[in-house]
């Protein structure tokens, strides 16, 4: 009997040692990464449109660069710092401004535009990018003040045993600031 508890034992419960989390990503840190995650794909996106100048090219690389930097790389820093949700929120808000943008821009001029159609379609994509990048700067500025505010508590239970005490629950609570 005892040891099929303590196959039991063994194949369930894992050690304290374990189960503890790493440590914390520092607030300088997270910021670090949301803030160059964000400028380096904008400035080389921005980079090889200026590079290619006026004319018939695929902009295509320069288009992706340009759109995943400003969606993704403020989320960056807080999904280093283990703050996936919020990660997720900055993305939803910026995905969604500019899938409106987007559609309000094809609402206006449609596929063929006049030249009147063509300024007023630039001035909706103009407020969508504005309201992008504002977002992109509210993400990356208040990124230290949520990291620092983020607790973590963590409690593992652990099975154990031992020969003079017998089997028992070891239980082992981290408060994480």
């Amino acid at each position: 009997m005892r040891s099929a508890l303590l196959s039991c034992l063994a194949l369930v419960g894992t050690s304290v040692a374990a189960q503890t989390t790493p440590a914390p990503v520092s607030a300088e840190a997270a910021y670090k990464t949301s803030l160059w995650g964000t400028i380096i794909p904008i400035t080389a996106g921005a980079a090889i449109l200026v590079a290619q100048g006026g004319g018939e090219h695929d902009r295509t690389g320069a288009a992706l660069l340009l759109w995943g930097g400003s969606l993704f790389g403020p989320a960056l820093g807080y999904a280093q710092a283990d703050l996936g949700g919020r990660a997720l929120k900055g993305i939803g808000i910026r995905a969604g401004i500019e899938l409106v943008t987007l559609v309000s821009g094809l609402a206006v001029c449609g596929m063929f535009c006049n030249h009147d159609q063509e300024r007023r379609a630039n001035i909706i994509l103009l407020g969508g990018l504005s309201l992008v990048t504002v977002s992109a700067i509210y993400d990356i500025t208040h990124l230290r003040r949520n990291v620092s505010r983020h607790t973590a508590t963590t409690v593992s239970f652990t099975p154990s045993y031992a020969p003079d005490r017998g089997v028992g629950m070891r239980v082992a609570l981290r408060h994480a600031f």
